[in-house]
């Protein structure tokens, strides 16, 4: 039985994998912190979503796909007959 070794064990990770998956958990544990001592204004809040809706062109719920599309080409063309 002492006669048998041990079989080598497999090649691990590069040790700068362990540093760096580290370093991740340390960043993300530092912005969560950052989040949960944060306040938030709900109005400030609201106010950043309805710029953002605004910016990246979403509907408004109440409003219509074919409304949207018959009042740009209605802008298109008066923009286009005042040319």
């Amino acid at each position: 039985m002492a006669d048998k070794k041990c079989p080598d064990c497999p090649k691990c990770l590069p040790g700068w994998l362990v540093q760096f998956g580290d370093l991740m958990s340390l960043l993300l544990t530092f912005f969560i912190l950052l989040l949960s001592m944060a306040v938030m204004d709900k109005k400030k809040v609201e106010e950043y979503f309805e710029i953002m809706r605004k910016a990246m062109g979403f509907l408004d719920q109440t409003q219509d796909t074919v409304k949207r599309d018959e009042s740009t080409n209605t802008s298109k063309e008066a923009s286009n007959d005042a040319d």
